[in-house]
């Protein structure tokens, strides 16, 4: 049951996008400066490998320009790299006090809560990320993931039928609602969603090979 709870969790990540930051508008991010001395910086961070010079990087571009939004979000992605989920959630934080909502920072606080197990303020998180746009479908799956780890998977399916409604053909969706069906011992359900994903995407191996799983469970139980 753990590791299906860990496929919903981890598959939520692969949802966001930690190179391109989209605002509720669906509009890139400006990540370039007027400032010469920024820009060479962004150059940097985009070519690093490093997190921590990431970080030293972030930090000189925030000497410059403290408003600078986008050096607190790739400061965030960095510390959360190195597991370093309470200074991921310091810049997150020092972000939401600059930022006027470009950039959605409330789901960086939701995982980075949410990887310290503090599950009630990664809900709350996720819910105000909803009240500027209750589209967003990773928050939707997100939330979802946190209330199947707490047991509540009636509203865990809720989260991510919504999610569903507003992408209905995105595998990774379907991927989180299956998992979570399956921690419910929902299998007959989870079958419905494989084929439906296996519809989307005929070729996917892992889809075929976790439906072929829940089958053989489905069948077991039967004969018990």
């Amino acid at each position: 049951m753990t590791d299906w709870i860990e496929k919903a969790m981890n598959r939520t990540w692969e949802l966001s996008n930690d190179e391109i930051p989209i605002n509720s508008n669906g509009e890139i991010i400006k990540i370039f400066s007027d400032n010469p001395k920024i820009n060479e910086l962004l150059k940097k961070i985009q070519t690093s490998k490093n997190h921590r010079e990431t970080i030293e990087y972030c930090a000189m571009i925030n000497v410059l320009d403290p408003d600078f939004i986008y050096a607190y979000y790739k400061k965030s992605l960095a510390y959360y790299e190195l597991k370093e989920h309470d200074e991921a959630i310091r810049c997150c934080k020092t972000g939401l006090e600059k930022n006027d909502k470009r950039i959605d920072f409330e789901f960086g606080l939701a995982w980075y809560n949410k990887c310290l197990k503090k599950y009630e303020e990664a809900i709350d998180c996720c819910d105000r990320s909803l009240e500027i746009d209750p589209n967003r479908t990773r928050v939707l799956a997100l939330k979802a993931g946190i209330l199947a780890n707490q047991e509540k998977y009636e509203e865990a399916i809720d989260c991510c039928d919504k999610a569903l409604v507003i992408e209905p053909t995105t595998i990774i969706l379907l991927k989180i609602k299956i998992s979570i069906l399956i921690i419910d011992n929902k299998y007959e359900q989870a079958i419905g969603c494989y084929d439906k994903a296996l519809a989307i995407e005929p070729n996917d191996e892992e889809l075929q090979r976790e439906r072929q799983d829940v089958l053989e469970i489905i069948s077991m139980k039967e004969k018990t």
